[in-house]
């Protein structure tokens, strides 16, 4: 799904409408996914793997705003996004835990059973801005107040290098909804994701997660310039990780292969991930039009 988000992110950019066409196509096959039952939950949710992941609901929130951002519309043939992201949203908000956080996982073909012990990464900062982007979506304040208290939670939480709670901040950065404690746990997030990775292009470092530094600290440039504290900084830092990313975009290889020419014409612009894993993947090539289309962003609020 976040794929698919990508492609209507590269049809804003580039104002190239082929880019929205094949994140319709693709965004209608996993809409069919979507399951509600109102007598053992609330909302709907997205099924996949045996289960519904509150980062799959997240995710398809986060592809439709994208989609509406590049369309500017929330019509898609007989559909109305926007209700689908509003119950999505329900659904999200239903998973939060008493003490705070989220449940990751819930089985709704075992009478609505949640899975306590299900844990994914990035699910929680990806929930969290998809309640930023309901509320930029609907201007409804049930969102935005969800939205805070959840980060209120997160921000008490240990630091690590989450890119989707540094996009998440970006939101709220211009909702002015940051606080001074929020802006010194961005200043956090930032110098982990600094310090996380070997300044080279060593074989463990993958194009991958590399890409995902991009997306963290161009997204926390944006907080740090919203919020009127420095940030010039990190131009330099994003500019680094940028350069390890590219020297892994085809045609470009830093692994002195010699590709057929039907290869480079078939996978040009496709990132492998390294010299050892010469494989591309979605999520890969997702977090860097993500990440690159969010540094031009700060370039361009930087440059005004």
């Amino acid at each position: 799904m976040a794929g698919t988000g990508a492609l209507f992110t590269a049809c804003r950019v580039s104002e190239d409408l082929q880019y929205c066409s094949a994140g319709d196509l693709a965004l209608q096959h996993y809409l069919e996914l979507l399951v509600s039952d109102p007598k053992n939950f609330r909302g709907i949710c997205l099924y996949t793997e045996g289960n519904c992941q509150i980062g799959g609901a997240a995710l398809t929130v986060d592809t439709i705003y994208k989609r509406w951002q590049a369309t500017g519309n929330f019509l898609l043939q007989d559909r109305n996004l926007l209700n689908t992201a509003i119950e999505l949203g329900y659904f999200i908000v239903s998973m939060r835990k008493p003490q705070g956080g989220f449940y990751h996982a819930f089985d709704p073909y075992h009478k609505g059973t949640i899975d306590s012990n299900f844990y994914t990464t990035f699910a929680s900062g990806e929930s969290l801005l998809a309640l930023t982007e309901l509320y930029e979506m609907t201007g409804s304040q049930l969102w935005l107040t969800q939205a805070l208290e959840v980060n209120q939670f997160m921000s008490s939480q240990p630091v690590t290098e989450d890119h989707w709670h540094a996009y998440a901040l970006s939101h709220l950065a211009q909702l002015n909804s940051l606080t001074k404690a929020d802006q010194t746990y961005a200043k956090q997030i930032a110098q982990t994701v600094i310090n996380g990775e070997v300044r080279s292009l060593h074989p463990k470092n993958t194009s991958i997660s590399s890409a995902t530094k991009v997306e963290a600290l161009a997204a926390l440039a944006q907080v740090f310039y919203l919020s009127d504290i420095k940030h010039e900084w990190l131009d330099s830092e994003i500019r680094a990780f940028i350069t390890f990313v590219q020297a892994r975009q085809l045609p470009n290889n830093n692994c002195a292969w010699q590709l057929p020419q039907a290869t480079l014409q078939n996978f040009d612009g496709g990132i492998f991930s390294g010299c050892d894993d010469p494989t591309i993947r979605v999520d890969g090539l997702q977090n860097w039009i993500n990440g690159v289309t969010a540094y031009l962003e700060y370039q361009s609020m930087s440059q005004k």
